[in-house]
């Protein structure tokens, strides 16, 4: 799942329900109803034969590298009474490693100004973090992703080109299965890429920021 613009749905950006080895990469998920990027597990049943002794479909292995989570939640289209909900919402491996272990989510930007505060959740609010400098530090997840400003060009009329300048320039790694951004431009694959759907040059990448970031309080 690669170089979408996914905005303005009443759902959900990228929904892995019960999934597994999925990549998620370069992603620019805006203005949503719900969260920008699920990837949930549960213990929902399968055939024994296809999903062994637990007879349970696993949510495991899946990457979440590089995209854009902004001002998802949008308050004109999320359903009525859901309130401080995730950007990101990924398996609780701890309920069953074999199932639901190796899910990696890193080098993405989120941001929200929309006032409905950023948390990260494990499956439906299971755990709950705040800020992104506790997510990382319980669960190993964003050691490189940022809380920031993608500084999209004009996103609520649909032009989700980042400006110039950007934190979302030079943070993605180089995945090499995709060479060139949502409108065929190549990516380059000696050097850190653009979070989201689309490519800029890194010598466009503002100094990093030093210390992790937090998101804003709910």
């Amino acid at each position: 799942i690669a170089n979408n613009r996914l905005h303005h749905n009443a759902g959900r950006g990228v929904y892995l329900s019960s999934a597994s080895d999925c990549l998620v990469v370069y992603n620019t998920c805006y203005g949503n109803g719900m969260s920008g990027i699920v990837s949930h597990g549960v213990n929902r049943q399968g055939p024994v034969e296809r999903f062994g002794e637990w007879g349970i479909v696993p949510a495991r292995n899946n990457q979440i590298l590089g995209n854009i989570l902004c001002n998802n939640m949008n308050p004109k289209l999320k359903p009525k009474g859901w309130n401080y909900r995730p950007e990101l919402i990924l398996p609780n491996p701890a309920n069953n490693p074999a199932l639901f272990a190796g899910n990696v989510a890193d080098c993405n930007v989120y941001f929200r100004n929309n006032g409905e505060g950023l948390p990260w959740w494990f499956n439906w609010g299971e755990k709950v973090w705040h800020d992104l400098e506790s997510w990382r530090k319980d669960t190993g997840n964003d050691l490189h992703s940022i809380v920031a400003d993608p500084l999209l060009l004009d996103p609520e009329n649909g032009d989700f080109h980042i400006k110039p300048g950007s934190p979302a320039i030079g943070i993605a790694p180089v995945v090499g299965a995709i060479a060139v951004d949502c409108e065929g431009k190549d990516r380059p694959g000696d050097r850190l890429r653009s979070a989201g759907a689309y490519e800029i040059p890194t010598d466009a990448r503002p100094p990093a920021a030093t210390g992790p970031a937090k998101s804003a309080a709910p």
